[in-house]
This record gives C-alpha cells, structure tokens and sequence, in this order.
C-alpha cells in the first residue's frame, strides 16, 4: 500500500532538521495558525486514493495539535486508513495529557494514533537494547551489583536557535530531560525480555521508570 505523509509545521526544527531529508515525496503545511487550509480543501488535494494510506505527523507544540487534529476530523480526515503522529510533548502536563487523549479520541481510533519521541528513533538509543540484549557478558552483570550509578549526558552541538518560540512554550527541562533523556534512561535500566518485541517497549519503558526512579523521585520531592 501507498503512503501519503502531511507534515504539519513543514517549516519547524524538527522536519529540516529530521523528517526532510529522510523522505522524498511529501505535501507539508507551514502556517498551521491559519487552519482554513483544511476546510478549503485539502482532503481534495492529497486525494486519497484505494490503495493508499495517509499519515498526519503534527510537528507542532502541543497547544496547537487539539485544533488541527478538530479540523482533521470535522473535516472526515479520519477514515481507517488514516494514521496521525503526535511527536512529544503531548500536553503540557498529566492532566492536559490525558484531555489531549479524550480529545484525540473523539476523531479518531487509538489503533491509529502515534505518541513518538524522535529521539528513540537515533542510532544511539536503537544500539543501546541490541547492545545489552546481544552481549552476553554484559548481559550478566548489567544490574545493581555490579552497576553504582548511571549518567545520561545530553552532548549536543546546537542550541535554542530558531526554536525560541517552542521553548518559551515547553522549556528545556520538559522538552529535553522529561523526555530525551528519560527515554534513554528506561532503555538502559529496562529489563530486557529473552525475544524482543518491539510493540512491547513503551510499557517496559514505563515500568522501568516507575519502579525504579519512582522513590528517588519521591525523595527529592520530599526534602
């Protein structure tokens, strides 16, 4: 089957830096304040054909993604062959979290919805699980008797650069600790089953972070 990709924020960091130079054919939309583009025709424009699916990958902030996945649905933008990718940070907070998934759900399926970080997709973090799963040496004494701590370091060239609206809303701490980082961290303190299975990564993530950095995080609260 074909794939059709609509980037929103066409003109953003993450798709010049990223998603660009990875595709060779795609439609993108760069003023996505102006979401009229929608309802004036762009279900008409990418033309969706039998044999094809569509994907909507929102490289946008989090407070513009509820309108733009609205207008998508309202538009009938939503059929089954239909996917959307929400890239991190999806909401602001715990609470606008799970609003943003009410509100995602009310248009479309969950089987069709895509929470990514871009940043599990890097080499690096691919190499991590192959690295400790294939490794029999480290496989056996990758715990906590033989391991005193772990440091994530953030080595990066670049700084805030064009991205200076995008951090006034996020902030570095949510964009790049809260989720790079922590991502790394669960790979690398997951426990990893005899046969990976890769759609059952997300929850080894989860249950990596709340069981063991849970009571670190509660003692830093509580001081």
């Amino acid at each position: 089957m074909k794939t059709k990709l609509v980037i929103f924020g066409i003109t953003g960091d993450l798709s010049t830096r990223k998603l660009l130079p990875a595709l060779s054919k795609i439609i993108g939309t760069g003023d996505f304040d102006d979401l009229s583009i929608i309802d004036r025709g762009l279900k008409q424009y990418v033309d969706l054909q039998d044999d094809e699916q569509l994907i909507f990958y929102l490289s946008v902030p989090p407070e513009s993604s509820a309108a733009i996945v609205e207008h998508l649905g309202q538009a009938g933008m939503n059929s089954d062959r239909v996917k959307i990718l929400l890239e991190k940070p999806f909401g602001m907070d715990l609470t606008s979290a799970h609003t943003m998934i009410d509100h995602v759900g009310q248009y479309y399926d969950e089987s069709q919805v895509y929470r990514i970080d871009h940043y599990l997709a890097k080499e690096m973090a691919h190499n991590i699980l192959i690295f400790r799963a294939s490794n029999a040496i480290f496989n056996t004494i990758w715990d906590n008797r033989f391991i005193e701590k772990i440091e994530v370091i953030a080595s990066e060239s670049i700084g805030v650069e064009g991205r200076s609206h995008f951090y006034e809303q996020t902030g570095a701490l949510r964009d790049v600790l809260q989720g790079h980082l922590m991502q790394l961290l669960s790979l690398t303190i997951m426990d990893i089953p005899q046969e990976i299975h890769w759609d059952g990564m997300p929850e080894k993530r989860l249950q990596a972070l709340t069981t063991h950095t849970m009571p670190i995080c509660q003692m830093l609260t509580s001081k």
